[in-house]
């Protein structure tokens, strides 16, 4: 007589791995944990996968770890100076299928001198203000408290535009242009550059505010100028300087100061023309894999309550705050005063800190 014979067949289940690092950013020879977490793919299904998990970079496997209530770590301290992108891979265990997490970026830095790599027009130069009150002094300042043996090296010009910045003009360096110089510094100075910041566009903008008008035509031509070549700036920065950040900034309006001079209408049409300016920048920006410093909204830009006063009349807010915080209500000087590049600074700050983590 036959027997029959109950067989029980385990179907393996998908897995998903992820992967983190204890740190983003450190100096070479500091100890860095990995820690790769894997659990199962689809909701609802129940157990923690069992086995190991080998911690690799390309193709290079730094350590492998045991899963522990689904967690494995690996720490390391041999991680070389430049940008690191490691990986998880599981290899599954009793009724789980392996798999391979997402890569993470763990950036190992010089234990020796940073730099903090400021580029730009006048403003990154502190036009306007005495020495030591423009954006990049204050900024440094404070990120020395944070930064060990961190210095600036300043390579603005001013009057330079997207263009001038890519092709040379106006300023002499021996590389040929800003952009040259700053790639020079950026691959001579690995793991070195803490993080980067540019001041750009509003060079490019400016001719377009004629006879206390904006030149719509003009203003749309140059936008999309500046967009290229914002894009081709940072793409030749991310090449040269790998994953170091990278800040750029929005801009404020000073010709909102035509509304002191009774042209509502300049400044009305200038704030709208810098609108889509600033909103080409920031987005050009943000697909660059840069930050943004809201510089705009840190002036109030496009708020026309009438809740401000200069001169001891009552304007609308961001108008005022033209007026108090740049040279052109008292002196048709586009540039901040003190308490405007104070402002910037902070914005800035406020989008270094976190992320420059060392």
């Amino acid at each position: 007589m036959a027997m029959l014979v109950a067989v029980s067949c385990q179907v393996a289940q998908p897995t998903t791995t992820t992967l983190s690092a204890s740190a983003n950013s450190v100096a070479v020879g500091t100890p860095v944990t990995l820690t790769a977490r894997v659990g199962p793919a689809v909701a609802g299904v129940t157990g923690t996968p069992t086995g190991s998990v080998t911690f690799i970079e390309g193709a290079v496997a730094l350590g492998a770890g045991p899963l522990s209530n689904g967690v494995a770590s690996l720490t390391v301290s041999t991680l070389s100076v430049g940008t690191h992108q490691l990986t998880a891979s599981y290899s599954g265990g009793s009724g789980w299928w392996g798999g391979t997490s997402d890569p993470t970026t763990v950036m190992v830095t010089s234990s020796g001198p940073r730099y903090y790599l400021s580029l730009g027009d006048s403003l990154s130069t502190g036009t306007g203000v005495p020495s030591g009150q423009g954006y990049v002094d204050l900024v440094l300042v404070h990120q020395q408290a944070r930064i060990a043996n961190l210095s600036a090296v300043r390579l603005g010009c001013g009057g330079a535009t997207t263009t001038s910045l890519i092709n040379g003009g106006g300023c002499t360096y021996v590389q040929g242009s800003q952009l040259a110089a700053a790639e020079a510094f950026l691959t001579s100075h690995p793991g070195q550059v803490a993080f980067v910041t540019i001041s750009i566009g509003g060079n490019d903008a400016t001719p377009c505010f004629v006879g206390g008008t904006i030149d719509q035509t003009c203003a749309q031509q140059h936008s999309a100028t500046a967009k290229t070549n914002v894009a081709t700036i940072l793409s030749r920065l991310r090449t040269a300087g790998g994953a170091v950040p990278i800040v750029g900034h929005t801009l404020y309006d000073p010709f909102l100061a035509a509304w002191v001079a009774g042209n509502t209408t300049g400044a009305q049409q200038s704030q709208r023309a810098l609108v889509g300016f600033n909103a080409a920048l920031a987005s050009t920006y943000q697909a660059s894999g840069a930050l943004v410093a809201d510089v705009a909204s840190a002036f109030d830009t496009n708020n026309f309550a009438l809740t401000g006063t200069w001169a001891g009349a009552t304007v609308p807010q961001n108008v005022a705050n033209i007026c108090n915080w740049t040279l052109m209500c008292p002196g048709a000087n586009i540039h901040p005063n003190a308490t405007g590049y104070q402002i910037i600074a902070t914005t800035l700050d406020a989008v270094i800190d976190p992320a420059v983590t060392h």
